[in-house]
């Protein structure tokens, strides 16, 4: 059975000034129910998803956290315009590899 996506629970949406998830400090961007901060993501230039994350931090079982790839998904579930732009950005770098 698929996981439901928690749409309207709370949720974080955070910047690293590192180059990745991983490196550096944070910097909250927004608060809210995942939908909205989702519209925030869905206006970020797609080089720059690889930066920001979304953790819902009052969830008690998974998912916990979005990141990268996992943003995307959920921007395509809701059929929003900046997942297929980013998908279309990533297949471009592919195809110069």
């Amino acid at each position: 059975m698929a996981k439901q996506i928690p749409w309207r629970e709370e949720a974080v949406l955070v910047r690293t000034t590192g180059a990745s998830v991983q490196d550096g400090g944070r910097v909250i961007v927004g608060e809210g129910p995942l939908f909205r901060l989702l519209d925030i993501a869905d206006a970020l230039p797609p080089a720059e998803i690889g930066r920001y994350f979304i953790t819902l931090p009052d969830r008690r079982t998974p998912p916990f956290r979005f990141e990268g790839e996992a943003i995307v998904r959920l921007l395509g579930r809701m059929d929003r315009p900046g997942a297929l732009a980013l998908l279309n950005a990533r297949a471009r770098l592919a195809m110069r590899r």
